[in-house]
Order: structure tokens, then sequence, then C-alpha cells
């Protein structure tokens, strides 16, 4: 039974991103702290990006450059009086401040989104390591984690299994407008002159551990370089609204020039405020990361039935194409293959996906009682 009625209100403090930009992880925030406040629980968001001003509940921790990581200790959670602390994101970062509030007998829940293999563990710097390793040892702390990948890497570092409930993701938009007509006029016009129309997605440009485009935005590139062959007005949408990294953003528009792709490739900053009309206008969403968790633009555009391409680079949905990472030949096989069954919607057979509230619901209320 769910804590619901107003004498047992829950009391949540989220860690993490918020939108803008929108990504995975943000747009996950976004929507479990809207739909707490709607079921009339207490939710507060802390995070180190700029807030909207009507962005109820949210708050904005500058950073301070000369301390670092450090700058988390300023943070207000020693004046927090929320039942719960839900770390969403960067928790091996901030594992030190983490165990600060663990030791201050804090309730503490850590959702894993990204893949926490050898790469990743050992991307972090080692004095992160040696905290975090404290944290995955702690029984009292519940871990959230989006794909069973994901929980069998935690129990690796010595989580117990216990303590680990597999969540995808994915929360449905708050409305499920998926109106074309509220795209921003450039994608309009760019789609009304191509087909087919594929899109890709990443909320800013990134390096993996290993220095590689994490989004795979080269790699669909690549891809329409490819495919151009057999289909001569195909385009791609590149919807990044974040800056990020410049090595990546320029590899990628080095690339799109040196394969003569201007007029096949629109690169789209403004950040969307619901993706779900992009997901609606596109024949295909691509999926080319070169690690993940369980993305939650895959669920997004299978569940308004569009097919998605992903690389094997993480388990995906049963519903989902996959290829092998970096294998361009097999990326454009299976992207011909999927176009070749639009045709034919019957045998994509792609379920809504599930709504994860209620279980992030029920996680809340074992820790609040425990």
């Amino acid at each position: 039974m769910y804590i619901t009625n107003n004498n047992h209100k829950l009391s949540i403090s989220h860690i993490g991103p918020y939108p803008p930009p929108y990504g995975g992880v943000s747009v996950h925030i976004l929507r479990l702290h809207k739909r707490l406040l709607s079921d009339n629980h207490n939710s507060r968001v802390y995070c180190r990006w700029n807030v909207p001003a009507n962005a109820h509940g949210v708050f904005y921790t500058p950073p301070i450059a000369r301390l670092g990581k450090l700058d988390w200790f300023l943070f207000p959670y020693r004046k927090d009086t929320s039942s719960i602390i839900h770390c969403h994101d960067y928790w091996g970062a901030i594992s030190l401040v983490l165990l600060r509030i663990y030791l201050q007998r804090k309730r503490i829940i850590i959702t894993v989104h990204d893949q926490m293999d050898e790469r990743n563990w050992n991307a972090l710097p080692r004095v992160n390591r040696i905290f975090a390793h404290v944290l995955t040892h702690r029984s009292r702390i519940r871990w959230i984690a989006v794909s069973d990948n994901i929980r069998n890497q935690l129990v690796s570092r010595g989580v117990s299994d216990s303590n680990i409930n597999v969540i995808p993701a994915y929360l449905p938009p708050l409305s499920h407008e998926t109106d074309i007509s509220l795209l921003p006029s450039e994608i309009q016009s760019f789609a009304s002159k191509h087909a087919p129309v594929l899109s890709v997605y990443g909320w800013r440009y990134s390096q993996d551990p290993d220095g590689r485009d994490l989004y795979g935005f080269d790699q669909s590139v690549k891809l329409i370089n490819t495919l151009r062959d057999s289909h001569l007005n195909v385009g791609l949408i590149i919807c990044v609204p974040g800056d990020g990294d410049p090595i990546i953003k320029n590899k990628v528009s080095l690339l799109i020039d040196q394969y003569g792709l201007r007029n096949h490739v629109l690169i789209v900053a403004t950040p969307l405020t619901n993706a779900m009309p992009l997901w609606a206008l596109s024949d295909v969403y691509l999926r080319p990361t070169t690690t993940d968790g369980d993305a939650v633009s895959v669920r997004e555009a299978i569940s308004v039935g569009v097919p998605v391409v992903a690389s094997d680079s993480a388990p995906r949905p049963n519903v989902v194409t996959t290829y092998p990472l970096g294998d361009i030949k097999a990326f454009a096989a299976a992207v011909c293959s999927v176009l070749d069954k639009s045709t034919q919607p019957a045998l994509l057979r792609i379920p809504p996906s599930a709504d994860g509230y209620e279980k992030v619901l029920e996680v809340y209320n074992q820790v609040f009682h425990s």
C-alpha cells in the first residue's frame, strides 16, 4: 500500500539535472518530480544547471570553480528536512557528499542510469572510486538500476542484490501530445523535403570513457552517407540542445562537410520541451550510442509506434532492431530492413511502454518504513 494520503505524504529531495537541456535523466527527473507534486507529495530538485524561473520546487546550486566537486558541501543537505534523498546522476562524482548524508542517518536511494562497467568505473577519479566503493557496501542504501545489466554490474561492485530494484527510467509524458505542428519550423520544413526521415538525439556532444562520440552522431552521419545511394532523398535530424564537447562537435561538422551532406543533415540546437512530436515525425529513430542505460528516448519512440534501430552497446527492449556497435554496413542494413517493414505496421508489434511511476513509489514506500 502506498503512502498517498495527506497525513503521510512522501517527502523527497532529488539530486540531478533538470531541463533545460532536455536529456533522458533530466526528463525522467522532471516527470517524476511533477507526478509527485500532482499526487500531493513534497518533492524538490537540486541541480547544478540554470533553472527556469517557473520551475516549482527546483533549486539551482551554482558551482564554485575553486572548490570543484567540494562545492556540494555547501549544498543545503544539512538543512534539508526531506525523508528521502534520491540521487539520479553523478553519484560516483559526489560520493563523498552522499556518504556525509548517509552518516546523518538520511534515507538514500541512488538510481544508476548508465553502465557501471569497468570503463565507466575507472573513469572516476581514484578518490571518488574509494568513496563510491564504500557506498556500494552500505546496507541502508537502496539502489534503482534501469536495466538488468546495470543491476548485475552493481552486484559485482558489492551491492546486495536484495537492495536493488530494476525499473526502466521511462515515465510517460505529462502530456501525450504528439502534434508535429509544435516542432520548430526548421524541423518541419526539413522533414517535408526529405524521405525517409531519420532522427537521433543526445542532450549534448559528449565523449565516452574511450574518447568516442557517446551518442553516435558521427556514426549517424556515416550512415546517411551510405544510405543516400539507395535512398536519394534521405534526411537526418540531429537534435542536440546542449553544446558540450567541442572536439566531438567539430568532428561531426567536419564529417558532414567531408561527405557533402549539408542538404541531408539538419542539426537542431533548439531545446524541445516535448520530443514526442520528433519521434512521431520520424520514419526511424536511431540510438547508435557507445554506452547506454535504458534510454528514455527509445521507449518514447516505441510508445508512439516508431521503429528504433540501436547499437548493441547495451540491452534493448525486444522490439528494437540492433546492430554491432561501429559496424556502419550492419547499421545501414538494419535501417533498410526496418524501412522495408514500415509498409507493414502489423509486423512491428510495438507495445506501449510501461509506466514505472508506481514502482518508484513502491521503493519510496519501502525505504520510508525501513
